[in-house]
């Protein structure tokens, strides 16, 4: 995929159907990021009637997306456990922030955990 377009992340790309918990996750690129500053890559909560860019951060921190190409990268997810429960109707999101610049071949794992 093409990321040099922060669209390219922000539509949802999961919608609960129950209760669920973020365990763990993952990402991999194959060209990193060239952009002078930071560039990131957060997993959103969003409820229903939300922008994914207006949700709830479910990592402590965006994953780097200038990290070294083709080398998994594990986010931490937050111990707030609201901030990283779904229910019936949330959804979840990428958000990028900072110019993705090269950035390309962008996979992510979300793992979850039912509830």
């Amino acid at each position: 995929t093409a990321a040099t377009n922060s669209a390219n992340f922000t539509a949802p790309f999961f919608i609960s159907r129950r209760n669920y918990e973020v365990i763990s996750v993952k990402e991999r690129h194959e060209v990193a990021g060239t952009s002078a500053g930071a560039v990131t890559l957060q997993l959103q909560k969003v409820a229903d009637g939300v922008a994914p860019a207006s949700g709830t951060a479910v990592l402590t921190s965006g994953i780097n997306l200038k990290g070294t190409a083709n080398t998994l990268q594990t986010g931490t997810v937050t111990a707030t456990i609201i901030n990283k429960s779904l229910i019936d109707g949330d959804t979840l999101s990428l958000v990028t922030a900072g110019a993705l610049t090269a950035l390309t071949g962008v996979s992510v794992v979300v793992e979850l955990k039912s509830l």
